[in-house]
């Protein structure tokens, strides 16, 4: 027995002792670089050497190197599909302005040749076999020349606009050995970096006239006094600019504890200088605006400010700035609003002042977090982005308290929408809530590339920067500080991962915050929490006074279990506000305890907390305000707000139809959902319409999204006639149909990838007034679906398989019977992929191929007599060779203007007689999807084949199609149904634009 304590008790110094050595070592990179700019070809050409030093405790036999030039250098680069599917087709070009790579690699190590060899999928990566291993503790010495293409600067970080360039990630480097491994990463313009900390001494030879905003400390003395001289004179450089000089001058930069190198150069930069001096440690740090004529108004008043007051908050809040210079400059960036890299950020096109602002403090507050605590930016994003658009919120807060950011020609249209009023944050808090109650949103744990573009941004900037603002106000701003300056110092020029800050925050706060870490950063889960029920306590009882005071009966209605603020208010003013924690919500039962009595009490007054509903956080003595808005807005919480709009609309039945849209759908939208939409029809002289109610459970970890509801709609069904046998009365044939569903989205929210996947389950309880002898049709339908699609970055594969059962009865009171019908199955499967063999910003031209099979039978059959003959099986289930008309549409998942329109004519037999605004000319795009119009069809299988494609001289609308179908017997649904021939072909050209097709065979 103590043999086995001895050998637990040396397991668990063994653990602890792995514990406590975690994350204390990490390797590092000194760089030494000579490199020549050659602005006439927009050439780099220059040498490098890295002294690699083995830090880990594992012995390397080579090393990771990234060659991320190579990202511009074709259209097989993660960039480049990744640029593709976001719709940018720089490298699909095939244009040697738009690419850029590096090459004239010649890599030894201490002196030796060693060898390169470059990844199999991505060729901005490639491995360095060292010659020997190399142990814990030793250093190598790895130099290689290199020249880099510089590509445009639309396409992503790295180029050139004209003779202004942006030079980033620019130089071969090894990729981060850490804990984890290696972490070998191609560069994308979406998923940021992850770099080596180290030293930089680079030297930049390029033409005299050129300025130049880098990372580091400028060394060169005359360089020193030039920029000197540029800001003395106030930004107006012209008197020292000798455009068009052939001279070359050499400048230096020096740098340590950084991981990251970049530098910017336009010979019309116009430049100032400012100091900044540090809150904590008094240093004085230099900085410097670099902007061009076309941003003077802005730049020359402010950019200093902008400067100065966000190193000074960020110093305050975090940690002092520890180099000695910080830069922003006016670039031509095509990354977005701005790019930051050590020392240096390049700022994009800003259209006002507060716009130029926000940029500023947000990108050089990235030398916090990204630049001294250095995240992976590719897998966590949120630890760079989102912390540091917390502290961007923080910042404008605090600058601007009362600042809504609204101009005066939006300031209307929000006073409408309910948005007058909103802050900086607010309106990040908006884009979230929004995102996250359509169901569209991702966990904030995302990794950078999975993304999609709307939540890169209001996912990881936005909520990231939510929920740890919820952490401050809960924490008070005080101890939050403390627990961020705790984390800088523990981690800065280091590389942090999420459970490492987690456990710097729990063990300074002293908080368990798995709400935090474990719900609103790893999952979608939402918060959304309730007043139940406020009791007051007032007046004598017996000869004692009740406490003064509210209970307020708080309930947890999401799936966050965080702390609630709780707020009483009088007369609109906050008198008393109390944070509790989860554990003493547990422990009160929901019930907190207010001193005060009040008018009104409310969850989260100062919208602290990113609660997807806010409907349910108030009680008032009053009652909540009811009204009927125009459009939709922003559900206050102290408001109960329905919306409505005009409707109108309009078939061959029913004609013009007037009426109005009712319904509850707001910014952002509750679970529960519905809108009706009554409109009186003149055809019909009644009411037709339709309406929907759903509801959304959100936050789901193994679907994407979900969405169970019920529609109904009713219309007129066919042309109006009079009825001579009974009563010589007009009637109105029409239907009313009630569809039950689950539209289930397959697949990892936290995953972007090419699939989307659903799941569709539809009934239809539907019933006909056909009018002749009062006759009523009653259908009942069940649809299974599964389709989706793959998307690549020239390409998107479809796919869809269903099956269909219809149930018709008869109801014939005229001839005094009824009878029940037959149940008839439909299966189909089709799939479809089109290629865009042009894909250029200019020009688009595509092809298309699609294959379809589908086939009927019957499933059950009550019928005794020869109308099984007529029907076999249910026209409405036909399979047709043109597509379903309104007849087939039995689901009514379209809208026709003439849904029962048919040939009535059988000399036309093959294609019936057709006016445009007939159904017999509106089909559905599916089934056998030929381009001629036609009502010919099988009741047994159909089986088509379609291709099309655009041409590259005519507009991408026109198209050439042919299309070929075949089936064992066909029929056309005229009066006669006559048998025809089973093999179809045509040809022609069709125009396709937006929902329309038109085909001309």
């Amino acid at each position: 027995m103590k043999r086995v304590w001895i050998v637990l008790g040396m397991a668990y110094l063994s653990n602890l002792a792995i514990a406590q050595t975690k994350g204390n070592w990490q390797q590092e990179v000194n760089y030494t670089i000579q490199v020549t700019l050659d602005d006439q070809s927009h050439m780099l050409r220059g040498s490098e050497e890295f002294v690699y030093t083995n830090n880990s405790p594992a012995t390397l036999n080579s090393l990771y190197i990234h060659l991320w030039p190579s990202a511009y250098k074709n259209s097989k680069t993660a960039l480049a599909k990744q640029l593709m599917m976001s719709g940018k087709d720089y490298l699909f070009r095939n244009d040697p302005e738009y690419q850029g790579f590096i090459d004239s690699l010649d890599f030894k190590a201490d002196g030796t040749s060693v060898k390169l060899t470059y990844d199999a999928k991505h060729i901005d990566i490639a491995q360095l076999t060292l010659n020997k291993p190399l142990a814990p503790g030793e250093k190598v010495v790895i130099t290689t020349p290199f020249r880099v293409k510089l590509p445009s600067g639309e396409v992503s970080r790295m180029g050139h606009i004209g003779q202004t360039y942006q030079i980033t990630q620019w130089y071969p480097k090894p990729a981060v050995y850490d804990e984890k491994g290696w972490h070998p990463m191609p560069y994308l313009n979406q998923g940021e970096f992850y770099s080596e900390y180290g030293s930089f001494d680079v030297s930049i030879t390029l033409p005299e006239d050129y300025t130049v905003g880098s990372t580091g400390d400028l060394q060169t003395e005359r360089e020193i006094k030039r920029l000197n001289l540029l800001a003395e004179y106030n930004g107006d450089s012209s008197t020292l600019v000798n455009s068009g000089t052939t001279l070359m001058k050499t400048i230096r930069y020096t740098q340590s504890r950084v991981h990251d190198f970049a530098w910017f150069a336009d010979k019309t930069f116009l430049v100032l200088k400012g100091q900044v001096v540090l809150p904590r440690s008094g240093r004085t740090v230099t900085t410097w605006a670099m902007y061009t004529k076309g941003s003077e108004e802005l730049w020359k008043p402010h950019a200093l400010e902008y400067l100065h007051d966000g190193i000074l908050k960020y110093s305050q809040w975090n940690g002092d700035y520890p180099y000695n210079q910080v830069t922003a400059v006016d670039g031509t960036i095509s990354a977005g609003g701005g790019m930051e890299y050590p020392n240096v950020t390049v700022i994009g096109g800003v259209s006002n002042k507060e716009e130029l602002e926000v940029v500023i403090v947000h990108e050089v507050g990235h030398n916090w977090f990204y630049g001294i605590l250095g995240s992976n930016e590719r897998d966590f994003g949120w630890m760079d982005e989102g912390l540091n658009t917390l502290n961007e919120m923080r910042y404008v807060a605090s600058k601007y308290p009362t600042n809504t950011r609204l101009s005066d020609m939006v300031k209307g249209f929000a006073k409408k929408l309910g948005l007058l009023g909103l802050s900086h944050k607010d309106e990040g808090d908006l884009m979230y809530r929004c995102m996250a109650s359509f169901g569209v949103d991702q966990p904030i744990q995302t990794l950078s590339a999975d993304f999609s573009s709307a939540n890169y941004g209001g996912v990881m900037y936005q909520k990231t920067g939510l929920v740890f603002h919820y952490l401050k106000a809960y924490l008070g701003d005080s101890m939050f500080d403390v627990c961020m300056q705790a984390y800088f110092e523990r981690w800065k020029f280091r590389h942090p991962q999420p459970e490492d800050f987690r456990a710097v925050l729990e063990e300074t706060s002293g908080q368990n915050l798995g709400w935090l870490f474990d719900d609103l950063i790893e999952s979608r889960k939402v918060a959304d929490y309730k007043i139940a029920r406020v009791k007051q306590h007032f007046g004598p009882s017996g000869n004692k006074f009740d406490r003064l005071g509210m209970d307020v009966k708080v309930k947890n209605v999401g799936a966050v279990n965080g702390p609630i603020g709780i707020q009483s208010i009088r007369n609109g003013k906050v008198w008393e506000s109390v944070w509790v924690s989860p554990a003493e919500l547990k422990r009160t039962r929901g019930v907190v305890k207010l001193s005060t009595l009040a008018d009104t009490v409310m969850i989260d007054a100062d919208r602290h907390i990113p609660e997807v509903n806010r409907n349910n956080n108030m009680w008032t003595k009053g009652g909540r305000e009811f009204k009927w808005q125009f459009g939709t807005g922003n559900d206050l919480p102290n408001e109960r707000n329905r919306y409505w709009l005009p409707a109108v609309g309009w078939n061959q039945y029913d004609r013009t139809m007037l009426g109005v849209v009712l319904h509850n759908t707001s910014l952002p939208a509750p679970k529960w959902r519905y809108s009706l939409v009554p409109m009186y029809s003149f055809g019909r002289k009644n009411l037709s319409g339709l309406g929907d109610i759903s509801y959304n459970p959100l936050g789901g970890k193994r679907y994407k999204s979900l969405r169970i509801g019920v529609s109904a709609m009713t219309f007129q069904y066919d042309e109006t006639y009079t009825d001579t046998a009974f009563e010589n009365r007009s009637r109105h044939p029409s239907f009313l149909g009630i569809k039950p569903y689950v539209l289930l989205e397959l697949g990892n929210p936290n995953r972007r990838n090419g699939f989307s996947n659903f799941i569709e389950v539809t009934g239809l309880l539907g019933v006909q007034k056909m009018g002749w002898f009062d006759r009523t049709d009653e259908l009942n339908c069940l649809r299974l679906s599964y389709y989706g699609n793959k998307r690549g970055p020239v390409s998107v594969f479809e796919y869809k398989t269903s099956f269909e059962s219809v149930s018709r009865g008869y109801v014939l009171p005229g001839l005094g019977f009824s009878f029940d019908g037959e149940t008839t199955g439909r299966v189909q499967a089709e799939a479809k992929y089109s290629w865009n063999y042009i894909a250029t910003k200019k020009k688009t031209r595509s092809i298309e191929l699609r294959g379809y099979w589908g086939t009927v039978f019957v499933l059950g059959d009550l019928l005794h007599f020869n109308i099984v003959d007529r029907y076999a099986h249910d026209v409405n289930m036909y399979l047709m060779i043109s597509g379903a008309s309104g007849q087939q549409d039995v689901f009514y998942d379209e809208y026709f203007r003439g849904r029962s329109s048919a040939p009535t004519n059988s000399n036309n037999s093959l294609h019936g007689q057709y006016g445009f605004t007939t159904n017999g000319q509106q089909r559905m795009n599916n089934m056998g999807g030929m381009g001629t119009a036609t009502f010919m069809g099988s009741n047994k299988s159909l089986t088509a084949v379609n291709f099309s494609f655009s041409l590259p001289k005519l507009p991408s609308m026109v198209r050439v199609f042919a299309d070929y179908s075949m089936m064992p017997t066909a029929r056309n649904l005229s009066p006669e149904q006559l048998e025809l021939p089973t093999k179809f072909f045509d040809a022609g050209l069709m125009i396709r634009t937006g929902f329309l097709q038109v085909s001309v065979p």
